[in-house]
């Protein structure tokens, strides 16, 4: 099962903390990884060996787009993603 945002920050309600902070995280590098993922369900997909090449072009941009992505978590959460992101605190301390 993958939790969606909503579930997760339901879940921490429930035991006893509130969540400042919730958003999905990989907006940018969703596209990629769904290309990847698609290509292997039908067959074309990459070699582990190619898989694992690290060229400093994608290293450059993948890094890029993750710092541009904290920036704008900053002000706005993400609609989709990779993953989910929350920070929360015991509501005790509050």
């Amino acid at each position: 099962h993958r939790y969606t945002r909503s579930e997760l920050s339901h879940l921490l309600k429930e035991a006893g903390f509130e969540v400042m902070k919730s958003s999905y995280c990989g907006l940018f590098i969703f596209p990629a990884v769904l290309l990847v993922r698609l290509l292997e369900k039908v067959g074309l997909g990459i070699s582990s060996d190619s898989a694992h090449t690290n060229t400093p072009v994608i290293s450059h941009l993948f890094r890029w787009s993750l710092f541009f992505e904290a920036w704008l978590l900053r002000y706005m959460n993400l609609p989709f993603g990779l993953g989910i992101i929350i920070v929360a605190t015991p509501a005790s301390l509050r």
